[in-house]
Protein backbone atom coordinates (compact mmCIF):
# COMPACT_ATOMS: atom_id res chain seq x y z
CA UNK A 1 0.00 0.00 0.00
CA UNK A 2 3.20 2.42 0.53
CA UNK A 3 4.57 1.64 -2.24
CA UNK A 4 1.21 2.27 -4.39
CA UNK A 5 0.60 5.93 -2.70
CA UNK A 6 4.52 6.59 -3.68
CA UNK A 7 4.28 5.58 -7.43
CA UNK A 8 0.87 7.74 -7.50
CA UNK A 9 2.33 10.63 -6.16
CA UNK A 10 5.28 10.73 -8.59
CA UNK A 11 2.25 10.19 -11.45
CA UNK A 12 0.44 13.27 -10.25
CA UNK A 13 3.89 15.45 -9.85
CA UNK A 14 4.86 15.18 -13.31
CA UNK A 15 1.61 15.14 -14.98
CA UNK A 16 1.13 18.57 -13.50
CA UNK A 17 3.98 19.95 -13.88
CA UNK A 18 3.95 18.81 -18.30
CA UNK A 19 0.41 20.40 -18.11
CA UNK A 20 2.06 24.25 -16.69
CA UNK A 21 5.28 23.48 -19.36
CA UNK A 22 7.87 23.87 -16.99
CA UNK A 23 11.03 21.83 -17.42
CA UNK A 24 11.28 18.19 -16.13
CA UNK A 25 13.35 17.33 -13.72
CA UNK A 26 14.97 14.11 -14.11
CA UNK A 27 13.33 11.18 -13.08
CA UNK A 28 13.95 9.49 -9.57
CA UNK A 29 14.99 5.95 -9.36
CA UNK A 30 12.11 4.69 -7.50
CA UNK A 31 11.85 0.85 -6.87
CA UNK A 32 8.82 -0.95 -7.71
CA UNK A 33 8.37 -4.72 -7.17
CA UNK A 34 6.28 -5.44 -9.74
CA UNK A 35 8.00 -6.90 -12.52
CA UNK A 36 6.80 -6.45 -16.24
CA UNK A 37 6.28 -9.80 -17.71
CA UNK A 38 7.11 -8.69 -21.06
CA UNK A 39 10.27 -7.06 -21.54
CA UNK A 40 9.89 -6.65 -25.31
CA UNK A 41 7.13 -3.89 -24.87
CA UNK A 42 9.80 -1.50 -23.85
CA UNK A 43 10.85 0.25 -26.90
CA UNK A 44 14.54 0.73 -26.87
CA UNK A 45 15.36 3.94 -25.65
CA UNK A 46 18.84 4.47 -28.05
CA UNK A 47 17.36 4.07 -31.29
CA UNK A 48 14.33 5.98 -30.49
CA UNK A 49 17.04 8.94 -29.47
CA UNK A 50 18.98 8.65 -32.57
CA UNK A 51 16.85 8.59 -35.35
CA UNK A 52 15.38 11.72 -34.32
CA UNK A 53 18.75 14.10 -34.87
CA UNK A 54 19.05 12.04 -37.92
CA UNK A 55 15.52 12.26 -39.87
CA UNK A 56 15.81 16.39 -38.78
CA UNK A 57 18.98 16.93 -40.57
CA UNK A 58 18.06 15.12 -43.86
CA UNK A 59 15.04 17.18 -44.10
CA UNK A 60 17.11 20.70 -44.38
CA UNK A 61 17.68 21.86 -47.87
CA UNK A 62 20.76 23.64 -48.49
CA UNK A 63 21.54 27.39 -48.21
CA UNK A 64 21.21 29.17 -51.22
CA UNK A 65 24.24 30.89 -51.88
CA UNK A 66 22.56 34.01 -52.75
CA UNK A 67 20.84 34.69 -49.86
CA UNK A 68 22.63 37.97 -48.37
CA UNK A 69 19.79 39.49 -46.31
CA UNK A 70 21.36 38.69 -43.49
CA UNK A 71 21.37 42.27 -42.31
CA UNK A 72 18.98 45.18 -41.87
CA UNK A 73 20.37 46.29 -45.42
CA UNK A 74 19.46 44.41 -48.24
CA UNK A 75 22.74 42.79 -50.74
CA UNK A 76 20.86 41.27 -53.78
CA UNK A 77 17.49 42.32 -55.09
CA UNK A 78 15.39 40.78 -57.29
CA UNK A 79 14.41 44.28 -59.07
CA UNK A 80 15.13 48.13 -57.98
CA UNK A 81 13.82 50.82 -59.34
CA UNK A 82 15.90 54.74 -58.49
CA UNK A 83 14.49 58.20 -58.94
CA UNK A 84 16.73 61.14 -59.34
CA UNK A 85 16.43 65.23 -59.49
CA UNK A 86 19.36 66.42 -61.63
CA UNK A 87 21.47 69.54 -61.77
CA UNK A 88 23.52 69.05 -64.97
CA UNK A 89 25.95 71.56 -67.13
CA UNK A 90 26.91 71.60 -70.88
CA UNK A 91 29.87 72.50 -72.28
CA UNK A 92 29.15 76.50 -73.33
CA UNK A 93 28.24 76.89 -77.42
CA UNK A 94 30.70 78.86 -79.16
CA UNK A 95 29.47 81.91 -80.80
CA UNK A 96 31.17 84.35 -83.14
CA UNK A 97 30.97 88.07 -82.37
CA UNK A 98 27.76 89.08 -82.86
CA UNK A 99 27.41 92.92 -81.88
CA UNK A 100 29.91 95.60 -81.79
CA UNK A 101 29.96 98.84 -80.59
CA UNK A 102 32.30 101.93 -80.35
CA UNK A 103 33.34 105.59 -81.94
CA UNK A 104 31.54 106.53 -85.10
CA UNK A 105 35.27 107.13 -86.52
CA UNK A 106 35.76 102.96 -85.86
CA UNK A 107 32.17 102.29 -87.81
CA UNK A 108 32.07 99.13 -84.82
CA UNK A 109 34.39 97.08 -87.73
CA UNK A 110 36.62 94.76 -85.74
CA UNK A 111 39.91 95.74 -85.13
CA UNK A 112 39.21 99.18 -85.67
CA UNK A 113 40.81 101.59 -83.40
CA UNK A 114 37.78 102.44 -81.11
CA UNK A 115 36.02 99.13 -82.07
CA UNK A 116 34.23 96.90 -78.87
CA UNK A 117 32.89 93.47 -79.20
CA UNK A 118 29.56 93.68 -77.26
CA UNK A 119 27.72 90.07 -78.08
CA UNK A 120 30.73 87.98 -78.78
CA UNK A 121 30.81 85.27 -75.64
CA UNK A 122 30.40 81.97 -75.12
CA UNK A 123 26.63 80.77 -74.50
CA UNK A 124 26.45 79.56 -71.26
CA UNK A 125 23.53 78.12 -69.52
CA UNK A 126 24.59 77.44 -66.22
CA UNK A 127 22.21 74.90 -64.29
CA UNK A 128 19.73 72.74 -65.97
CA UNK A 129 17.58 71.07 -64.00
CA UNK A 130 15.81 67.36 -64.44
CA UNK A 131 15.14 63.69 -63.24
CA UNK A 132 16.96 60.43 -63.75
CA UNK A 133 14.87 57.03 -63.93
CA UNK A 134 16.65 53.93 -63.72
CA UNK A 135 15.45 50.29 -63.27
CA UNK A 136 16.47 46.88 -63.21
CA UNK A 137 15.01 43.05 -63.30
CA UNK A 138 17.02 40.08 -62.62
CA UNK A 139 15.62 37.25 -64.85
CA UNK A 140 16.66 34.10 -63.59
CA UNK A 141 16.90 32.71 -59.62
CA UNK A 142 20.89 32.35 -60.24
CA UNK A 143 20.91 36.60 -60.53
CA UNK A 144 23.18 35.66 -63.53
CA UNK A 145 20.86 37.52 -66.67
CA UNK A 146 19.13 40.92 -66.44
CA UNK A 147 17.66 43.99 -68.32
CA UNK A 148 18.72 47.44 -66.74
CA UNK A 149 17.65 50.74 -68.20
CA UNK A 150 17.62 54.22 -67.55
CA UNK A 151 16.84 57.97 -68.67
CA UNK A 152 17.79 61.29 -68.43
CA UNK A 153 15.36 64.34 -69.29
CA UNK A 154 16.82 67.95 -68.61
CA UNK A 155 14.20 70.94 -68.48
CA UNK A 156 14.95 73.14 -72.15
CA UNK A 157 16.74 76.11 -70.98
CA UNK A 158 17.13 79.57 -72.16
CA UNK A 159 19.82 82.46 -72.79
CA UNK A 160 19.03 85.87 -73.59
CA UNK A 161 21.44 88.80 -74.83
CA UNK A 162 20.03 92.17 -75.57
CA UNK A 163 21.51 95.52 -77.01
CA UNK A 164 19.74 98.81 -77.12
CA UNK A 165 20.06 102.27 -78.46
CA UNK A 166 18.29 104.97 -79.20
CA UNK A 167 20.49 106.35 -81.82
CA UNK A 168 22.74 108.31 -79.50
CA UNK A 169 25.05 105.23 -79.70
CA UNK A 170 26.92 103.01 -82.35
CA UNK A 171 25.39 99.69 -82.52
CA UNK A 172 26.55 97.49 -85.72
CA UNK A 173 26.93 93.69 -86.59
CA UNK A 174 30.31 92.57 -87.65
CA UNK A 175 30.85 90.88 -90.77
CA UNK A 176 32.98 89.89 -93.97
CA UNK A 177 32.36 91.06 -97.20
CA UNK A 178 32.31 88.40 -99.26
CA UNK A 179 33.27 90.45 -102.09
CA UNK A 180 36.35 91.92 -101.01
CA UNK A 181 36.95 89.63 -97.91
CA UNK A 182 37.48 92.84 -96.21
CA UNK A 183 36.06 93.39 -92.53
CA UNK A 184 32.99 95.50 -92.57
CA UNK A 185 29.30 96.26 -90.75
CA UNK A 186 25.51 95.89 -90.63
CA UNK A 187 24.12 98.84 -88.85
CA UNK A 188 21.75 98.28 -86.02
CA UNK A 189 21.74 102.00 -84.29
CA UNK A 190 23.89 104.97 -85.54
CA UNK A 191 24.04 108.94 -84.05
CA UNK A 192 21.37 110.96 -85.95
CA UNK A 193 20.15 108.41 -88.59
CA UNK A 194 18.70 105.43 -86.99
CA UNK A 195 17.68 103.57 -83.12
CA UNK A 196 17.25 100.10 -82.92
CA UNK A 197 18.03 97.10 -80.22
CA UNK A 198 18.89 93.12 -80.89
CA UNK A 199 17.87 90.11 -79.00
CA UNK A 200 19.80 86.70 -79.10
CA UNK A 201 17.91 84.32 -78.20
CA UNK A 202 19.40 81.45 -77.18
CA UNK A 203 17.22 77.79 -76.39
CA UNK A 204 18.61 74.13 -75.43
CA UNK A 205 17.19 70.66 -75.21
CA UNK A 206 18.63 67.39 -74.01
CA UNK A 207 17.71 64.22 -73.14
CA UNK A 208 19.20 60.49 -73.56
CA UNK A 209 18.17 56.76 -72.55
CA UNK A 210 19.99 53.46 -72.98
CA UNK A 211 19.19 49.68 -72.09
CA UNK A 212 21.04 46.81 -71.37
CA UNK A 213 21.31 43.02 -70.99
CA UNK A 214 23.38 42.19 -67.86
CA UNK A 215 25.99 39.27 -67.10
CA UNK A 216 26.89 39.12 -63.81
CA UNK A 217 30.79 38.40 -63.99
CA UNK A 218 31.06 38.07 -60.22
CA UNK A 219 29.14 38.38 -56.53
CA UNK A 220 30.20 37.38 -52.88
CA UNK A 221 28.39 38.84 -50.16
CA UNK A 222 29.59 42.27 -50.26
CA UNK A 223 30.19 43.35 -53.71
CA UNK A 224 29.11 42.50 -57.42
CA UNK A 225 30.63 43.13 -60.84
CA UNK A 226 28.61 42.88 -63.99
CA UNK A 227 28.85 43.54 -67.58
CA UNK A 228 26.44 45.45 -69.64
CA UNK A 229 26.01 45.16 -73.47
CA UNK A 230 22.58 47.43 -75.63
CA UNK A 231 21.57 50.48 -76.97
CA UNK A 232 21.74 54.28 -76.21
CA UNK A 233 19.63 57.30 -77.78
CA UNK A 234 20.25 60.51 -77.11
CA UNK A 235 18.66 63.70 -78.82
CA UNK A 236 20.38 67.24 -78.17
CA UNK A 237 18.44 70.18 -79.83
CA UNK A 238 20.18 73.95 -80.03
CA UNK A 239 18.83 77.14 -81.62
CA UNK A 240 19.77 81.01 -82.07
CA UNK A 241 17.09 83.49 -83.23
CA UNK A 242 18.79 86.67 -83.53
CA UNK A 243 15.77 89.45 -84.26
CA UNK A 244 17.27 92.96 -84.91
CA UNK A 245 14.84 96.18 -84.88
CA UNK A 246 14.84 99.54 -86.37
CA UNK A 247 13.38 103.02 -86.27
CA UNK A 248 15.31 105.09 -89.01
CA UNK A 249 15.29 109.21 -87.87
CA UNK A 250 16.41 109.96 -91.51
CA UNK A 251 14.62 109.85 -94.62
CA UNK A 252 17.43 107.65 -97.31
CA UNK A 253 19.37 105.94 -94.40
CA UNK A 254 17.01 102.70 -94.66
CA UNK A 255 16.56 100.65 -97.21
CA UNK A 256 14.21 97.56 -98.16
CA UNK A 257 14.38 95.65 -101.49
CA UNK A 258 16.25 98.14 -103.25
CA UNK A 259 13.64 101.02 -102.14
CA UNK A 260 14.92 104.07 -99.52
CA UNK A 261 12.75 104.26 -96.80
CA UNK A 262 10.51 107.17 -95.21
CA UNK A 263 12.00 109.08 -91.80
CA UNK A 264 10.17 107.41 -88.78
CA UNK A 265 9.99 104.05 -90.91
CA UNK A 266 10.73 100.56 -89.20
CA UNK A 267 12.59 97.29 -90.37
CA UNK A 268 12.78 94.12 -88.59
CA UNK A 269 15.46 91.56 -89.66
CA UNK A 270 15.47 88.01 -87.64
CA UNK A 271 18.62 85.47 -88.68
CA UNK A 272 18.01 82.17 -87.10
CA UNK A 273 20.00 78.61 -86.65
CA UNK A 274 18.99 75.16 -84.88
CA UNK A 275 21.21 72.12 -84.96
CA UNK A 276 19.29 68.74 -84.84
CA UNK A 277 21.50 65.94 -83.07
CA UNK A 278 19.58 62.52 -83.05
CA UNK A 279 22.02 59.63 -82.10
CA UNK A 280 21.98 55.96 -82.12
CA UNK A 281 24.92 54.02 -80.36
CA UNK A 282 25.27 50.28 -79.56
CA UNK A 283 26.91 50.65 -76.38
CA UNK A 284 28.79 48.43 -73.94
CA UNK A 285 30.07 48.74 -69.95
CA UNK A 286 30.45 47.86 -66.78
CA UNK A 287 28.53 48.00 -63.31
CA UNK A 288 30.23 47.81 -59.76
CA UNK A 289 28.83 48.02 -56.37
CA UNK A 290 29.89 46.76 -53.05
CA UNK A 291 27.91 47.47 -49.39
CA UNK A 292 29.63 47.79 -46.19
CA UNK A 293 27.44 48.21 -43.76
CA UNK A 294 24.73 49.98 -44.59
CA UNK A 295 27.02 51.96 -47.45
CA UNK A 296 26.15 51.83 -50.86
CA UNK A 297 29.29 52.68 -53.11
CA UNK A 298 28.84 52.10 -57.01
CA UNK A 299 30.39 52.93 -60.21
CA UNK A 300 29.17 52.54 -63.96
CA UNK A 301 31.72 53.53 -66.79
CA UNK A 302 29.96 52.86 -70.69
CA UNK A 303 31.18 53.73 -73.87
CA UNK A 304 29.07 53.91 -76.48
CA UNK A 305 29.97 53.92 -80.62
CA UNK A 306 27.23 54.61 -83.17
CA UNK A 307 25.72 57.53 -85.72
CA UNK A 308 24.75 61.02 -85.24
CA UNK A 309 22.18 62.50 -87.90
CA UNK A 310 22.57 66.13 -87.57
CA UNK A 311 20.27 68.83 -89.11
CA UNK A 312 21.52 72.30 -89.75
CA UNK A 313 17.94 74.57 -90.51
CA UNK A 314 18.89 78.19 -91.42
CA UNK A 315 16.26 80.70 -92.27
CA UNK A 316 16.34 84.53 -92.73
CA UNK A 317 13.25 87.54 -93.21
CA UNK A 318 13.04 91.48 -93.59
CA UNK A 319 9.73 92.92 -92.77
CA UNK A 320 8.92 96.78 -93.81
CA UNK A 321 5.68 98.14 -94.01
CA UNK A 322 3.90 95.04 -93.77
CA UNK A 323 5.72 93.04 -96.13
CA UNK A 324 8.06 90.28 -95.52
CA UNK A 325 10.97 88.78 -97.94
CA UNK A 326 13.26 86.00 -97.71
CA UNK A 327 16.98 86.37 -96.27
CA UNK A 328 18.02 88.12 -93.17
CA UNK A 329 21.57 89.30 -93.00
CA UNK A 330 23.73 85.69 -91.46
CA UNK A 331 20.95 83.99 -93.16
CA UNK A 332 19.64 83.77 -96.87
CA UNK A 333 17.94 81.74 -98.89
CA UNK A 334 18.95 79.67 -101.22
CA UNK A 335 23.02 80.16 -100.26
CA UNK A 336 22.21 78.61 -96.58
CA UNK A 337 19.55 76.17 -96.74
CA UNK A 338 16.56 75.68 -94.95
CA UNK A 339 17.25 72.26 -94.38
CA UNK A 340 20.21 70.21 -94.82
CA UNK A 341 21.85 67.31 -92.43
CA UNK A 342 24.43 64.73 -92.88
CA UNK A 343 25.69 61.61 -90.95
CA UNK A 344 29.00 61.24 -88.76
CA UNK A 345 30.39 58.81 -86.24
CA UNK A 346 30.60 59.46 -82.65
CA UNK A 347 31.76 58.15 -79.04
CA UNK A 348 30.26 58.66 -76.56
CA UNK A 349 31.69 57.69 -72.87
CA UNK A 350 30.18 58.04 -69.75
CA UNK A 351 31.05 57.86 -65.98
CA UNK A 352 28.82 57.42 -63.00
CA UNK A 353 29.38 57.07 -59.44
CA UNK A 354 27.09 56.96 -56.68
CA UNK A 355 27.31 56.72 -52.91
CA UNK A 356 23.89 55.21 -51.16
CA UNK A 357 22.82 54.82 -47.64
CA UNK A 358 20.34 52.30 -46.44
CA UNK A 359 17.86 53.69 -44.21
CA UNK A 360 15.29 50.83 -44.33
CA UNK A 361 16.07 47.22 -45.53
CA UNK A 362 14.50 48.39 -48.98
CA UNK A 363 14.84 52.09 -49.61
CA UNK A 364 18.36 53.31 -49.62
CA UNK A 365 19.12 57.34 -50.62
CA UNK A 366 21.90 58.09 -52.70
CA UNK A 367 23.88 61.12 -54.38
CA UNK A 368 25.61 60.47 -57.91
CA UNK A 369 28.11 62.43 -60.30
CA UNK A 370 27.30 61.89 -64.25
CA UNK A 371 29.95 62.57 -66.40
CA UNK A 372 29.17 62.15 -70.43
CA UNK A 373 30.93 63.29 -73.71
CA UNK A 374 30.31 63.64 -77.49
CA UNK A 375 32.56 63.94 -80.01
CA UNK A 376 30.73 64.89 -82.73
CA UNK A 377 27.67 67.52 -82.92
CA UNK A 378 26.38 70.48 -84.37
CA UNK A 379 25.64 73.23 -82.71
CA UNK A 380 24.41 76.55 -84.05
CA UNK A 381 26.64 79.05 -83.13
CA UNK A 382 29.60 77.29 -85.25
CA UNK A 383 27.36 77.12 -88.18
CA UNK A 384 27.06 80.75 -88.79
CA UNK A 385 28.93 82.01 -91.13
CA UNK A 386 29.94 85.96 -91.14
CA UNK A 387 31.30 86.28 -94.63
CA UNK A 388 28.00 88.26 -96.50
CA UNK A 389 27.29 88.63 -100.01
CA UNK A 390 26.40 91.99 -99.93
CA UNK A 391 24.04 92.40 -103.35
CA UNK A 392 21.78 89.43 -101.59
CA UNK A 393 20.87 91.33 -98.27
CA UNK A 394 17.32 92.89 -98.58
CA UNK A 395 18.01 95.66 -96.02
CA UNK A 396 21.54 96.69 -97.96
CA UNK A 397 21.59 99.69 -100.05
CA UNK A 398 23.85 97.63 -102.36
CA UNK A 399 20.63 94.92 -102.99
CA UNK A 400 19.99 93.32 -106.48
CA UNK A 401 18.56 90.27 -106.17
CA UNK A 402 18.63 86.50 -104.86
CA UNK A 403 21.48 84.06 -105.68
CA UNK A 404 23.65 85.82 -106.91
CA UNK A 405 27.25 84.54 -106.61
CA UNK A 406 29.27 84.34 -104.63
CA UNK A 407 26.92 82.10 -102.39
CA UNK A 408 27.43 83.36 -99.08
CA UNK A 409 26.48 82.95 -96.18
CA UNK A 410 26.34 79.08 -96.11
CA UNK A 411 26.60 76.47 -93.08
CA UNK A 412 30.29 75.37 -92.40
CA UNK A 413 28.72 72.07 -91.34
CA UNK A 414 31.53 72.31 -88.23
CA UNK A 415 31.16 69.47 -85.50
CA UNK A 416 32.23 70.21 -82.05
CA UNK A 417 32.80 68.11 -78.46
CA UNK A 418 29.77 68.25 -76.26
CA UNK A 419 30.40 67.97 -72.11
CA UNK A 420 27.23 67.14 -70.05
CA UNK A 421 27.87 66.61 -66.52
CA UNK A 422 26.35 66.87 -62.95
CA UNK A 423 24.89 65.61 -59.71
CA UNK A 424 21.98 63.56 -59.09
CA UNK A 425 20.08 63.03 -55.96
CA UNK A 426 17.32 60.72 -55.46
CA UNK A 427 16.15 57.68 -53.92
CA UNK A 428 16.63 54.02 -54.80
CA UNK A 429 13.92 51.15 -54.08
CA UNK A 430 14.51 47.65 -54.06
CA UNK A 431 12.76 44.60 -53.82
Amino acid sequence: MKTFSLVALFAISIATMVRADLPIPAPVEVIVNTVPTDQSAIPPAESAVSAGPANQTAAEPASPLLVLEDTDCPRVAKCWLRVGFDLFFISPSRMPPLVTTGTVASGGILGAPGATPLIATDVNYHTLLGFTINGGVWLDCDYTWGLEGSTTWLNPRSKDYTATSNGSTLLTRPIVNALTGAPAVAVIATPGFVAGNIVVHDRVNFETSDGHLMYNVYRDDRTSISALLGLRYLYFRESTHITENQQFLTAGFGNFVGSALPALATQTIVDEFQTFNNILAGQMGMNFETVRDCIRISATAKVGLGWNHERILGSGTTSSGGVTVPGGILAQSPSFPYRSGFDTFVVIPELIGRVGYQITPRLCVYASYDFLFVNNVARPGAQIDRSVNPLVVPSFQTFVGTGLAPSRPTPTFTQVDLFVHGITLGVDFKY
